[in-house]
């Protein structure tokens, strides 16, 4: 695994769904949270090019907030486009989406263009 010392991802995730994605990486190797920033993820692909990628994510909607800061630490895996997620993306979402996410109808592979994964090392 060749690290990229000069691309990063800079994130911000809600405090919950670290929480969370911590034991899907656990229990699966890795979490998949939505974001609508497609743009952002085909440039780190261009650039990275099969690169590992650190994350440097801000927990948002903190409990005890510290502000734009970064708390956690992952690995970028990859992402996976909405459209491209397999028939049964039920079983996608049950492994790899956090818990929590399950308790909301807008969070789901039709309010999400597309799906980051990573691995959760640190906070």
């Amino acid at each position: 695994m060749t690290l990229s010392f000069d691309v990063a991802l800079l994130a911000p995730v809600p405090e919950k769904y670290l929480k969370c994605g911590l034991d899907n990486c656990r229990d699966h190797g890795k979490v998949a949270f939505g974001s609508h920033a497609f743009e952002t993820f085909y440039a780190l692909e261009d650039t990275c090019k099969g690169l590992t990628v650190a994350v440097y994510i801000y927990a948002s909607h903190a409990e005890n907030s510290i502000g734009c800061q970064v708390s956690w630490r992952a690995t970028y895996i990859g992402f996976i486009k909405s459209e491209d997620l397999p028939s049964k993306h039920e079983d996608y979402e049950n492994l790899y989406r956090p818990e929590v996410a399950k308790k909301y109808n807008d969070d789901t592979r039709y309010d999400w263009p597309l799906f980051w994964r990573s691995q959760i090392y640190s906070r």
